[in-house]
């Protein structure tokens, strides 16, 4: 099971954003979950591990929900999307003198290059978002964000369990109270958290 933090998650969801909670995924296979770290040369953190073993990501088009659960507009990751994502960005790094560089610096290195690292697993978003960093170093399987043609930012978190942490954190702490009548109403779905 991962982070304590997930179930007040899915109970904030359930709640206050029940189509939201609608599109998370059953948990991935024991087996597709095994094949795709036995298939990464490096090994990917625990936290990272038990997320997908727990849910499998988020089907946005399940239901009309339009709420984003990872800071700041991003869908959590199936598994299956989150290889053939990953695949995509390698075929198309091209050779480069800075990607070796990049490769041998430690986890949480900032780079302001948009080549995707092999070391680099991607957990939210579609052509960006978030990616867990499993190269070597005090911060392996730290998560940062990952932009289409800017490079990269962070880390934003220290951890998978970390970025749950923070936002079951966030949204219980949200005053439901102080919503706007005229703003989308989050029961329906349709609400972008505010993370401000």
């Amino acid at each position: 099971m991962t982070s304590a933090a997930w179930p007040r998650i899915v109970e904030w969801l359930e709640q206050y954003a029940p189509s939201t909670a609608a599109n998370l995924n059953p948990p991935a296979s024991p087996s597709a979950v095994r094949a795709a770290m036995d298939n990464f040369p490096f090994a990917a953190p625990d936290g990272l591990i038990d997320l997908w073993s727990t849910v499998d990501g988020e089907t946005p088009t399940r239901t009309e929900a339009h709420g984003y659960l990872i800071s700041p507009l991003y869908h959590l990751m199936p598994l299956s999307e989150a290889i053939s994502y990953r695949e995509m960005r390698l075929s198309v790094n091209g050779d480069s003198e800075h990607l070796d560089a990049l490769r041998s610096g430690p986890a949480g290195t900032y780079s302001v290059f948009s080549y995707w690292l092999p070391e680099w697993i991607p957990i939210a978003g579609t052509n960006e978002g978030m990616f867990v960093d499993c190269r070597e170093g005090p911060m392996h399987g730290c998560v940062s964000e990952h932009f289409h043609s800017d490079g990269q930012e962070g880390p934003v978190w220290g951890s998978v369990d970390e970025m749950l942490r923070e936002t079951a954190e966030k949204l219980w702490a949200i005053d439901i109270s102080d919503i706007d009548d005229e703003d989308p109403d989050p029961t329906e779905g349709i609400w972008y958290f505010p993370w401000g």
